[in-house]
C-alpha cells in the first residue's frame, strides 16, 4: 500500500501534516477524521482537495483523483 503525505486543514487556524493511505476514498478519509478528531456533527462534510482546486466525491480514491504527497486537504 502507498501513502501520501497531506496537510489536513480543519479550520482557519487549524491543520496537521499526516500520512494516510492513498488508495482511500474521500468518504473513508472523512470517516477517519471524523472518529479521530472526535467531530460530530449531524451536516455532511466534503473534502476539498488542493492543487486540484475541487471538492472530492465520496467514492473517489484520493491517489487516482491526483491527491499526492503535499496536497492540502480542507474538511468543509
Amino acid at each position: 500500500m502507498d501513502y501520501i503525505f497531506i496537510t489536513l486543514n480543519i479550520s482557519k487556524d487549524t491543520s496537521y501534516e499526516l500520512k494516510i493511505p492513498g488508495e482511500i476514498t474521500a468518504g473513508e478519509l472523512i470517516e477517519m477524521i471524523s472518529e479521530a478528531f472526535h467531530l460530530k456533527t449531524t451536516a455532511k462534510r466534503v473534502l476539498q482537495a488542493e492543487p486540484l482546486g475541487r471538492i472530492l466525491g465520496e467514492d473517489e480514491v484520493l491517489i487516482k483523483e491526483g491527491v499526492f504527497n503535499g496536497s492540502q486537504i480542507t474538511l468543509l
